[in-house]
């Protein structure tokens, strides 16, 4: 989604959880846990269920932005925020890409 000349990644909320973050469809929002913090466009949809979000997990671009609270990924890598742990020692890939997050309107 393209907001202000930049293309976001976009990450889809459920309309109630949205809105008890007073995000809107095309607001920029900051999805974040204990491993890191990536900007993505709100898209709000009841395609996902309460307390779900969604977005693809990987981007074209890591493109970190400094701020007061430290350092976000404006390129939309949501992977930053995933366990790193393996499937098996004996089969390649990564865990299901599921994990714990809180998101947020962003405030520039």
């Amino acid at each position: 989604m393209i907001i202000d000349g930049y293309a976001y990644w976009v990450a889809r909320i459920n309309p109630k959880d949205a809105k008890e973050r007073g995000i809107k469809t095309g607001d920029i929002i900051e999805l974040y846990n204990d491993r890191g913090s990536v900007l993505c466009a709100a898209d709000v949809t009841y395609r996902v269920p309460e307390g779900v979000m969604h977005s693809y997990g990987c981007s074209a671009k890591y493109d970190p932005i400094t701020t007061e609270t430290g350092a976000t990924d404006r390129g939309g890598c949501v992977n930053i925020l995933t366990n790193k742990r393996w499937l098996s020692k004996n089969v390649p890939g990564m865990a299901p890409n599921s994990c714990l997050i809180e998101c947020r309107k962003w405030e520039c």
